[in-house]
């Protein structure tokens, strides 16, 4: 680490990616405050502080264990790729390790400040086991995102783990959780972590990672996430009504709309890295949009 420049840990650090967090973790709260009513501030901004760690700790170790395909990667763009700087020769791979474990320290730091100050009891199990997760998308033996499965467990991480230590945090208790506002968000967390793994597609072929779109194609991955997206709204069409206009059409909405646009654009994947671009907006979009509908229906 020594020698290296702010901007080369800024860049390694990825800012923009820390919104799959943030929304999840948003979205938990959001439910819980509909819930009961209560809203503390202080919990609030440590929930903030864990997301940037965890951030950290997920990007310095996915860098580190995907440098082999990064290395590769020409099609990259913010959303895929990783951060650049070990192809770029700005840090050493086991700089991005030693980053990582303190990331991981700082995580557990929150835990336990949650658990010790608030009484939060799964602060820590839910914060260990998205640390796990992580372990095993990225990292040896198990590498699961080199053998298949990788975006299940990134929609585990982002769609079950997060909302519930958001909701936890604020609620103290994880009884009467309303699962079903879940269901479409770990759907579209799922066609998420599909649709930004499209632009990686060579290099991944050529590292041996066994992504959705690695396995099957480009366009069939696009047409499943399409197709598995429209039953996410679907079920949130049938299952939820949030309160206002505006957080019904963030919610229940924007995702078809999206897909809609998606869908045009998929037809050019294979051939328009612009395409592929606009493509992966639109899906990353559809999360946000769903916990953002929800943070407005709460409010």
């Amino acid at each position: 680490m020594k020698g290296a420049s702010i901007s080369t840990w800024i860049q390694a650090s990825r800012p923009p990616a820390i919104v799959n967090l943030i929304f999840p973790l948003l979205l938990g709260q959001a439910l819980a405050f509909e819930k009961t009513g209560r809203w503390n501030w202080t919990i609030f901004a440590a929930l903030g502080i864990y997301a940037w760690f965890d951030q950290l700790y997920i990007v310095f170790w996915n860098d580190y264990a995907d440098a082999r395909a990064d290395r590769h990667n020409r099609e990259f763009n913010i959303f895929s790729g990783g951060s650049r700087v070990l192809p770029e020769g700005r840090l050493d791979p086991r700089d991005l390790l030693r980053a990582g474990w303190i990331a991981l320290g700082l995580v557990m730091a929150v835990g336990i400040y949650l658990t010790l100050s608030f009484q939060i009891v799964f602060a820590l199990p839910l914060m260990a086991a998205g640390l796990i997760l992580l372990w095993a998308y990225s990292m040896p033996p198990l590498r699961l995102n080199y053998r298949g499965g990788g975006e299940l467990l990134q929609a585990t991480g982002c769609a079950l783990l997060l909302p519930l230590l958001g909701y936890d945090a604020q609620a103290s208790t994880l009884t009467d959780f309303p699962g079903e506002a879940l269901i479409p968000f770990f759907i579209y967390h799922l066609i998420s972590a599909v649709a930004t793994a499209i632009p990686d597609h060579a290099a991944d072929r050529r590292a041996g990672k066994r992504t959705l779109a690695v396995r099957i194609g480009i366009r069939p991955a696009a047409r499943w996430s399409i197709v598995l997206g429209l039953l996410g709204a679907a079920v949130g069409f049938t299952l939820l009504q949030p309160a206002g206009p505006w957080s019904r059409a963030l919610t229940v909405w924007f995702p078809p709309a999206a897909l809609g646009a998606a869908a045009f654009l998929s037809r050019r994947l294979e051939t328009s890295p612009r395409a592929v671009f606009f493509y992966d907006v639109l899906i990353v979009a559809i999360p946000i949009a769903y916990a953002a509908g929800f943070c407005m229906s709460a409010i």
